[in-house]
């Protein structure tokens, strides 16, 4: 048998609707993705501010008596 070099319309319109699909899917992923990616940033900011102000003794120890 030999296989036939014709494309359908139909087969065109459900490979769009696929791709179509499959790019609102990733779409979705990656928003999702962007929103943790932003708030992982903003925690490794705050961690970053938090060991920098122990590096620069900026912080004292709640309680701590010089006289202890």
């Amino acid at each position: 048998m030999e296989k036939s070099n014709i494309v359908l319309l139909s087969d065109v319109y459900k490979m769009r609707e696929q791709k179509q699909k499959e790019l609102e899917f990733y779409t979705e992923k990656l928003k999702e993705l962007e929103t943790k990616m932003f708030f992982l940033s903003k925690e490794i900011q705050v961690t970053n501010f938090i060991i920098d102000m122990i590096e620069k003794e900026k912080i004292h120890m709640i309680g701590h008596n010089e006289n202890d």
